[in-house]
């Protein structure tokens, strides 16, 4: 009777921890996946991103045909730490997008919504995550808008608050 009792409790107190392969390292490296919809009750349209420590792989659909386009639409963007934003530059240039890493999961703005980013364990990945971690060299920002390119100091960086 007591290695019944034993053995129900063990069980319960394995039920309330994940499994290992579950757990993720602290940090902002890693599969992103979001995980808050709008005031609304909208569904945000399903994003994620993967974050190396030095690139930002991400699934993009340029807006023009004009544009030079990855056969899967997927880049390793550029990256520039600034405290706890994170910027990326788009593949086809512009103003670069923004988030914020705070208490450990990252935070993007889209106008008024704030949109949430939760780290996905390894195991647990789907599909399109699973593209994001597929071994890729970093986006040429030489190929923009047809494949003209035009040189400049700041290394392509359009922040708020100069270089």
């Amino acid at each position: 009777m007591k290695r019944m009792i034993f053995a129900l409790v063990a069980l319960q107190l394995s039920a309330n921890f994940p499994p290992t392969e579950w757990v993720v390292e602290a940090g902002p490296v890693g599969v992103w996946r979001v995980v808050k919809t709008t005031p609304d009750g909208y569904s945000i349209c399903p994003d994620c991103f993967y974050f190396d420590g030095k690139y930002l792989t991400k699934v993009y659909v340029p807006f023009h045909a004009m544009f030079w386009e990855a056969s899967d639409y997927t880049y390793r963007m550029q990256t520039l730490w600034r405290e706890n934003d994170l910027y990326f530059r788009w593949p086809n240039g512009g103003s670069p997008g923004k988030i914020t890493f705070k208490d450990e999961r990252f935070v993007e703005r889209r106008g008024h919504v704030e949109v949430v980013y939760k780290k996905v364990p390894p195991c647990r990945l789907n599909e399109e995550e699973q593209l994001l971690i597929k071994e890729r060299g970093p986006h040429d920002y030489r190929r923009t808008l047809l494949h003209l390119s035009k040189e400049r100091d700041d290394g392509g960086w359009l922040l708020p608050n100069g270089p």
